[in-house]
């Protein structure tokens, strides 16, 4: 299987959470003014998502493909897929800490607090 069809495959599951972000990143934009701190953040967890898929999308047919070309011991193909999952983890965390962060930023302490 090619790299390219196993890149568009993977990036087919991906993109319902792209098409969530590319909406976030059109709400930040139309927000921008009224909740400028709020928008970056929006803005910044949608653009981290949408490279974060890309990258993911793309790593794991790498991976695939480099494991098909070269005699390296399936240890080592099975360490490569470890860390690059541990990565998307590590990273994907970012965006939904960044959502929370930007849903309560700016907001006005309401007389019953």
């Amino acid at each position: 299987m090619g790299l390219m069809r196993m890149f568009l495959e993977n990036l087919a599951f991906r993109l319902p959470g792209i098409l969530v972000c590319v909406a976030g990143i059109i709400v930040a934009i139309i927000k921008w003014r009224s909740a400028k701190a709020a928008a970056i953040l929006v803005l910044f967890a949608c653009l981290t998502t949408i490279l974060l898929s890309l990258v993911m999308a793309g790593a794991y047919p790498c991976v695939q493909y480099f494991r098909e070309a070269s005699s390296a011991p399936y240890e080592n193909i099975r360490s490569i897929m470890l860390m690059i999952r541990g990565l998307d983890a590590l990273i994907g965390i970012v965006p939904p800490v960044l959502l929370l962060v930007a849903a309560f930023i700016g907001r006005k302490k309401t007389p019953l607090e």
